[in-house]
């Protein structure tokens, strides 16, 4: 096979999910798993140990789970375990593996092992969202037997769902949006700035019009501010967390308020950066200045 650059095997990478997702969302399995085993073997060295090995392998498992195909559950499956295990390790997130586990189980008729693996992932602090909701409604009783699991802390219409109202994304949109914005976050916590800036704007590009009725609005045009923050584009940062507060909840969270205070700083404009820094510092408290530099907060101190 032919060894592609880094740069060259992200862009590839990107066709084949895109694919996958058109594929995925006119019913056709078989090419969209065409698509997820090109983008296993495009992984060079051990794959499993590749950091988009986790991304590959949950696709491959939703996909099996669309379509019903149990053996591919099965083959699968163990690759999760071994990948979530090691992720695990490296961030100390956990749930992963039951979530996937839990829902496999579920789907191969194996209740007590689902029941006990998805309350476990509950339990660590995974989210079951929307587009979980038989697997909610099974840890909660409401369509098997067994004891309940009202009390672990469920929360089917947790943010995560990315909608308002009533109105949800379809799935295929929301883990399209949310595999980039994830790819976007790495790349950020490298200070890979312009390529999380773009991994988010192609992530925006899926939120429908118009964005601001979207929750995915408030916290891409958010991410999308912070990155350009941080890169020292405050021009741009501004922009973006204009934007973010027209969109769902994003009138009055402190975040986007302290982001947008710190960057009218940088551009010298001292008025409205007090008018942000102050309304964060109402919204959340001095706590909101952990962390940032003391300046922001000495701006304001003859304020509050």
């Amino acid at each position: 096979m032919e060894i592609l650059t880094e740069e060259e095997l992200r862009d590839r990478m990107t066709e084949c999910y895109d694919e996958m997702c058109l594929y995925s969302e006119k019913g056709d399995y078989k090419k969209a798993f065409e698509m997820l085993y090109e983008m296993w073997e495009l992984l060079p060295g051990n794959k499993i140990d590749h950091e988009e090995s986790f991304s590959v392998v949950a696709g491959i498992i939703e996909n099996a789970i669309d379509c019903g195909d149990k053996e591919v559950m099965r083959q699968w499956i163990g690759k999760m375990d071994y990948i979530a295990e090691k992720r695990e390790r490296e961030t100390g997130d956990k749930g992963e593996k039951e979530y996937y586990r839990g829902k496999v189980e579920y789907e191969l008729g194996n209740y007590e092992e689902a029941r006990k693996n998805l309350h476990s992932a509950v339990k660590n602090g995974w989210r079951l969202t929307e587009y979980d909701k038989k697997y909610a409604d099974f840890l909660a009783d409401k369509k098997n037997t067994g004891k309940s699991d009202r009390n672990v802390g469920l929360n089917v219409n947790d943010s995560n769902a990315v909608g308002k109202g009533n109105e949800e994304l379809d799935e295929k949109t929301y883990k399209k949006i949310t595999s980039l914005s994830n790819r976007a976050d790495k790349c950020a916590e490298k200070g890979e700035f312009d390529k999380a800036k773009q991994l988010f704007l192609e992530a925006l590009a899926y939120v429908p019009l118009p964005k601001y009725n979207w929750e995915a609005g408030t916290w891409l045009y958010t991410a999308l501010g912070d990155v350009s923050y941080l890169d020292g584009r405050y021009d741009s940062a501004i922009e973006y967390l204009n934007e973010a507060l027209k969109c769902p909840d994003g009138i009055g969270n402190p975040f986007i308020l302290l982001r947008l205070g710190e960057s009218f700083y940088e551009s010298h404009n001292m008025e409205k950066a007090r008018e942000y820094l102050i309304q964060a510092y109402m919204c959340e408290g001095a706590e909101i200045f952990e962390g940032e530099d003391k300046k922001y907060r000495k701006l304001i101190d003859d304020f509050i």
